[in-house]
């Protein structure tokens, strides 16, 4: 190849790595770096290109080239959005299930916050508690023939009740009539863990990327971001992603780290196990509850406050504290309730806990019709 070739060729190698490297970053929300690796492939190329009408064809084909960039890297988010919707993604706007308009005339909506538990860890999107929750209401609606109800699943892996603030705030467009906070066992340690917030792009415009937490490699190999597989959940999210969701197997290695550190709660010992630390006797969690209550009222919401099943004993007197609260401070508001799932699921029932502490989709429709008659009653 003569020499001139092979100069063109360098430059416009040079230029399309620089290119390609700014991808990465743009996926990630980085705009700084992103943007500013895309600015150095324009002086790179406009430097080679500069001389006569070559400088405007030059930056041309570069806006074409970033256009074609960020166009094709939307799509391919949107893609994994589709492809893992069922199975342990979210859909484009930061939440597990179908995307919701706008409320309509007449509808009731409820949403459901919380952690793992919640979001479902384990299960696919139709068999979370918020979605057989709003089955077991709709039910009874048709059977009455009133309005259907929807139930908005806001939970994410690991939250705690620190980031009810803020999902609350986020999702204040859905126009939810009740919001569920559902919590307890990632609150036994200090947790701030705001995961949405992590993404600048959803922070800008309400899209909360996928492709983060979708590793590169698995792409065509697998159906699901999270499976069972041996008992054990297999979650793989892309570790080098600093807002990426838990690792393979954090839920697993939280239970096993509260067994260890609390003592694990056997059936019919309340009461008698030795109780573990009591972190600032809870107070940074009320605390966050107490903000996440008083920003669902706010927004015209009834707030009904719901533990999860018993996992220890140190889980038993935070949420003894929680319902002192909400007794005390809430007494003479009728438009928040507290509800004590504690011995509704024995975790030890394999049938209803594969881990010791995610439910399966049998201890979630559990659940879901536990809860069913008290919303029902709220609404009404």
């Amino acid at each position: 190849m003569p020499r001139t070739a092979r100069g063109h060729v360098a430059w416009l190698c040079a230029g399309g790595a620089l290119a390609v490297a700014s991808i990465p970053f743009l996926v990630q929300g980085r705009w700084l770096v992103g943007l500013g690796t895309l600015g150095l492939t324009v002086l790179v190329l406009a430097w080679y290109l500069v001389p006569g009408r070559k400088l405007a064809f030059a930056l041309g084909a570069i806006a074409l080239s970033t256009f074609g960039t960020v166009a094709s890297v939307a799509g391919l988010d949107l893609y994994m959005h589709a492809r893992y919707a069922r199975g342990g993604g979210y859909n484009i706007w930061g939440y597990r299930g179908a995307p919701l308009g706008a409320k309509p005339s007449g509808g009731r909506r409820i949403e459901m916050l919380g952690g793992s538990v919640t979001f479902g860890y384990g299960v696919a999107a139709d068999e979370t508690i918020p979605a057989y929750l709003q089955a077991a209401l709709n039910r009874r609606a048709a059977a009455r023939r009133e309005p259907p109800f929807v139930v908005a699943n806001l939970g994410w892996n690991s939250e705690g009740a620190y980031s009810f603030q803020y999902t609350l705030k986020d999702y204040e467009y859905l126009h939810s009539d009740i919001a569920i906070l559902y919590s307890g066992y990632n609150d036994l340690g200090y947790n701030n863990q705001v995961f949405r917030h992590e993404s600048s792009i959803f922070r800008l415009t309400g899209y909360l990327p996928i492709l983060p937490v979708v590793p590169i490699g698995s792409w065509l190999r697998r159906r699901d971001l999270a499976t069972q597989d041996s008992g054990r959940v297999v979650f793989t999210p892309r570790r080098s992603d600093r807002y990426a969701t838990e690792a393979a197997d954090a839920a697993l290695r939280l239970s096993q780290a509260i067994e260890r550190q609390l003592g694990r709660l056997v059936p019919g010992e309340i009461g008698g196990a030795a109780k573990g630390p009591r972190p600032e006797n809870w107070q940074y969690y009320l605390q966050s509850l107490r903000t996440a209550i008083t920003i669902a009222l706010a927004q015209g919401q009834q707030v009904l406050v719901v533990t999860e099943p018993w996992i220890s004993e140190t889980h038993v007197e935070q949420q003894e504290a929680v319902a002192e609260m909400i007794r005390t401070e809430y007494a003479g508001n009728p438009r928040v309730r507290y509800r004590n799932a504690g011995l509704t699921i024995d975790l030890h029932d394999r049938a209803m806990c594969w881990d010791g502490m995610h439910l399966t989709a049998e201890g979630n429709r559990f659940v879901a019709e536990w809860l069913a008659p008290d919303l029902e009653e709220m609404l009404h």
